[in-house]
């Protein structure tokens, strides 16, 4: 056995450079391959953590949808209404669920040049203390009429855009006013009107 071992010595210390050399390649070999393995390793995990931040991107986006359909969503326009020569103001509820307190105000002040609509619309709720708009349904209110207002707005005697402010309350959420702006404006009710007050279709 002693001379075994005595032969193992001698031949470590006639080749001990080589061994070493051998011993050093093995361990550089083994720390590229540790290197590779952690960067794939760490590329997984990156692509790991870049898919499941899509999905929760995706997950938030979703239920943001989810709740602005169910959040009250007040809009606000004119329009002719069932009738060719009036003008309405509709406060439209868009959203999925009660708009409270809901409030409109103009500036410059709202005037078509019919002192009757200006004192019902200032003495109206909507301007006032505010009304409940139910989800998906619509608040009307007649605020002119195109004959009375056309020569005045030819004349450029009445506003002819209005900055609506309105303002409304989510009922699941307390002491939270929201408010949004509308820029209208009111050509479309009279660039059709001929000096008589209609044109050859309202003729007929």
């Amino acid at each position: 056995m002693s001379d075994i071992l005595y032969c193992i010595w001698e031949l470590f210390n006639q080749n001990h450079e080589v061994i070493n050399a051998i011993v050093l390649f093995i361990t550089l070999l083994v720390i590229i391959w540790y290197t590779i393995e952690t960067m794939k390793m760490r590329r997984s995990n990156e692509k790991t953590l870049k898919v499941n931040e899509n999905t929760l991107n995706v997950l938030k986006e979703t239920l943001n949808l989810e709740k602005q359909k169910n959040d009250p969503n007040v809009i606000a326009y004119f329009d002719n209404g069932a009738n060719l020569y009036s003008i309405v103001l509709v406060i439209s509820n868009e959203g999925g669920s009660t708009a409270k307190h809901v409030k409109i105000t103009f500036e410059p002040e709202l005037n078509f040049g019919d002192s009757k609509f200006i004192e019902f619309f200032k003495n109206n709720a909507v301007s006032k203390s505010g009304i409940d708009i139910q989800s998906k349904s619509k608040y009307v209110l007649r605020v002119g009429h195109t004959p009375t207002a056309s020569p005045l707005y030819k004349e450029s005697r009445i506003p002819n855009s209005y900055e609506a402010i309105v303002t409304f309350e989510d009922p699941r959420v307390k002491n939270k006013s929201i408010e949004k702006i509308f820029n209208l404006t009111i050509d479309q009710f009279f660039y059709r009107i001929d000096p008589e007050g209609k044109n050859k279709v309202e003729q007929e």
